[in-house]
């Protein structure tokens, strides 16, 4: 059986509309535990009477009686990795015949109802731990990360920002590019599947993290293990981009929650050096300068352009 993990954060309505609309697609049987963050009684309220979830007040004790559907509430905000790992144990305790983790967001919507099924398939193979499909976004395709990335080329990427911006859109354009199915470096990490036993082994997602970075990073504790990741390019989801993000977390927020755990993910995992950690975040710092200028001058425009209209 396959169990489902969801990290709510508030968006009760947006959760119980994907359990009911797309969760429903599926056929084979699954397990979900919905991971309340910083959820009130009111959040708890609608989750359980929009997807009919049991309450866990004590995730270590064992539910009371089996059903489809658990709700985990959290006083405090776990973020992704806590949140996903709190989730993940609960399943793993308490019904052993759960042999798979799918990790997903609440804003998915599954084009293929089989895709559960195909990505399960791939486990079959004794070295992929992570398995992820082709994930569509608003810009094209989301990942995977067919290779490690370097800190020197993504800090030149970004410092010469100008001069690089050809180059970034060839990348963009590659990223695009339809691509056979096969062993990747990392997955999507909004809706994709780990093996019960590669992600125990591995010890899961890094706790020290809150959100952004966790998919290179669990790409490297798989790969400590002898695990890897394998993209599956015949099977569709769309992420429908920012349920939570968009609502609730400020744009500078945002950038510095991403810096923190790239360089986090870069010092700990990548054995980068002081001096390379230090031009990265002058690079980054300077890349969303640029960036939010030039967002700024195109909304000025923009405003222009209707004024002109307007006249």
């Amino acid at each position: 059986m396959t169990g489902i993990v969801i990290v709510n954060y508030k968006t009760a309505e947006l959760t119980v509309d994907f359990v009911g609309r797309e969760l429903s697609k599926l056929p084979s049987p699954w397990r979900l535990v919905i991971v309340d963050a910083a959820g009130d009684e009111e959040s708890a309220r609608r989750i359980q009477e929009g997807t009919g979830a049991i309450r866990i007040t004590d995730p270590a004790s064992p539910p009371e009686r089996h059903a489809a559907v658990y709700l985990i509430s959290s006083a405090e905000n776990l973020g992704y990795a806590r949140g996903n790992n709190l989730g993940a144990k609960f399943l793993a305790d308490h019904f052993p015949e759960i042999d798979c983790f799918l990790f997903s967001n609440n804003d998915i919507e599954i084009i293929d109802a089989d895709v559960v099924d195909r990505l399960r398939t791939v486990f079959a193979r004794p070295d992929v731990g992570a398995a992820g499909p082709h994930v569509d976004g608003p810009f094209g395709r989301q990942g995977p990360g067919w290779k490690r990335k370097s800190i020197r080329e993504e800090t030149l990427l970004r410092l010469f920002y100008p001069l690089t911006w050809p180059l970034l859109r060839r990348i963009q354009n590659e990223r695009n590019r339809p691509a056979p199915s096969g062993f990747c470096y990392s997955a999507v990490g909004c809706f994709f599947m780990a093996s019960r036993k590669a992600f125990e082994a591995c010890g899961g997602f890094d706790p020290a993290t809150f959100l952004y970075g966790e998919e290179d990073i669990l790409a490297e504790r798989l790969l400590k293990c002898g695990y890897r990741y394998y993209y599956l390019g015949d099977r569709r989801v769309v992420h429908l981009v920012g349920g939570v993000t968009r609502h609730f977390l400020a744009p500078s927020k945002s950038d510095r929650l991403r810096l923190e755990s790239q360089l986090y993910y870069y010092r700990t995992y990548r054995n980068a050096s002081g001096m390379e950690l230090a031009l990265y975040h002058f690079a980054n710092r300077l890349f969303t300068g640029v960036t939010e200028v030039t967002v700024h001058r195109l909304k000025l425009l923009l405003v222009r352009l209707r004024r002109g209209r307007g006249r």
